[in-house]
C-alpha cells in the first residue's frame, strides 16, 4: 500500500468537478488544478499554510487545534 497523490486522486477530483458544475453552472470555471483533497484537517492545514504564510510570518494555533 502507498500514499495517493499529494492534490488528491484525479478521478475523485474530477467528479468533484463535476459535482460543482452542476451546483454553480455548466460554464463555471473549475478546472482539476483548484481542487485538491486530503485525507484529514491536519494535512489540509499544513498545504493552506503554506501557501498563504510568507517567510517570517507568525500563525497562531488555538487549542485545540
Amino acid at each position: 500500500m502507498q500514499y495517493g497523490p499529494h492534490a488528491g486522486e484525479p478521478q475523485l477530483r474530477s467528479a468533484l468537478r463535476d459535482e460543482m458544475r452542476l451546483v454553480y453552472g455548466e460554464t463555471a470555471d473549475i478546472a482539476m488544478d483548484d481542487i485538491s483533497l486530503s485525507a484529514g484537517c491536519n494535512m489540509a492545514f499544513v498545504a493552506v499554510m503554506m501557501a498563504l504564510a510568507q517567510a517570517n510570518d507568525e500563525v497562531i494555533l488555538p487549542v485545540p487545534w
